[in-house]
């Protein structure tokens, strides 16, 4: 028990340092390969998304905790795996236990747009838009920050570390539509 409170606290510090001096946390965070506190925040933030959607929906049970924590771990170590494979590719010599743990930590600015979702009914559309857009862009800087002290990459390097998994994915995404509406429209011809 006192080694789960000492990995709590020691989450809440690098937590706290991260909003602070965001590359010193992921330094220590990724150098030092703070697994079991990065996976104790990512725990939390999905929780807190969990509970959002939970006050939101009424129709939410408790399918949505095993879809978000079983899809959640999924994203996580795809994520992992993609940015590890890009940033090797790129020259990178980090460990894949120092991103995984980092990327646990990357997620905390999401929850500003969480927060600003669940109060919809009160806030203006736009602001919670906005919120969303802004958190979720804090979140992009944080994973570069992460590829630099991880894998030791130039700023440039790291950022197209962090792009080129998107535009492959969304590339493979594209041919897929284009594939089912050539599916759909040879049916017709």
């Amino acid at each position: 028990m006192a080694a789960l409170k000492q990995y709590i606290e020691e989450a809440m510090i690098l937590a706290y340092d991260l909003v602070t001096a965001p590359k010193t946390a992921l330094t220590t965070i990724t150098q030092e390969q703070r697994l079991y506190e990065g996976w104790m925040i990512w725990f939390l933030s999905t929780l807190l998304s969990v509970l959002s959607v939970y006050v939101q929906w009424d129709r939410a049970g408790v399918w949505l905790l095993i879809a978000a924590y079983g899809g959640g771990v999924v994203i996580l170590l795809t994520e992992a795996a993609l940015l590890h494979g890009t940033a090797r590719l790129l020259g990178g010599s980090g460990s894949w236990k120092g991103i995984l743990a980092a990327l646990g930590f990357c997620g905390i600015p999401a929850n500003i747009g969480t927060l600003a979702g669940t109060f919809a009914f009160i806030l203006p559309a736009g602001l919670v838009g906005l919120a969303a857009f802004f958190s979720g862009l804090w979140v992009l800087v944080l994973i570069v920050l992460a590829l630099q002290a991880n894998y030791g990459l130039s700023m440039g390097r790291s950022i197209a570390a962090v792009l080129l998994p998107i535009i492959f994915l969304a590339g493979v995404f594209v041919l897929f539509c284009v594939y089912v509406v050539v599916s759909v429209a040879s049916v017709f011809m």
